[in-house]
């Protein structure tokens, strides 16, 4: 798998004032992501984890986590995730957390969404149902999200294990 682009809404500490856009295609093939601690360098992986197998990584695996602490009901959280496979680019979007209004009562109830398209390739566009989505993702990844999480992010002191 190749991340072309990483688009963050309300995601984390990000907020969407603008969207945090993160074009890897603009990258060298190599690239190392480093910053100051708690400038959201894992919650980009969480974002590609979550986007990918609709969950992040570590301790922020839940909904309420992923979800910007800033965000008020009127903000959907949102990822967008556009990778390639093969030769052929996907874009898988997801919301795990967003507010809306119950038409009758006006209570508030939690709404969430994914969606993969099929960008570039036979058969492109295709949108893919949504009961079929983890299926296709599982196909096309070919990584387990125990086998993916291992693979993107190294925990801190581990390096020289890893080596």
């Amino acid at each position: 798998m190749k991340p072309i682009e990483l688009e963050l809404r309300w995601f984390g500490q990000y907020t969407d004032t603008p969207p945090q856009v993160v074009r890897f295609d603009q990258l060298e093939k190599v690239f190392l992501i480093t910053g100051e601690t708690g400038a959201g360098k894992t919650t980009l992986f969480d974002a590609m984890a979550y986007a990918l197998y609709g969950m992040g990584l570590g301790a922020r695996s839940s909904a309420a986590q992923l979800r910007s602490q800033l965000a008020g009901e009127e903000h959907s959280t949102v990822v967008r995730f556009v990778f390639e496979v093969g030769g052929t680019r996907w874009e898988v979007e997801r919301s795990p957390y967003n507010f809306v209004r119950k038409k009758r009562t006006g209570a508030p109830e939690i709404d969430k969404y994914v969606r993969l398209t099929r960008l570039t390739g036979p058969g492109a566009p295709e949108a893919i149902p949504p009961d079929a989505i983890g299926e296709r993702l599982g196909r096309l990844l070919v990584l387990r999200f125990q086998d993916f999480s291992k693979i993107l992010v190294l925990p801190q002191g581990e390096f020289q294990q890893f080596l």
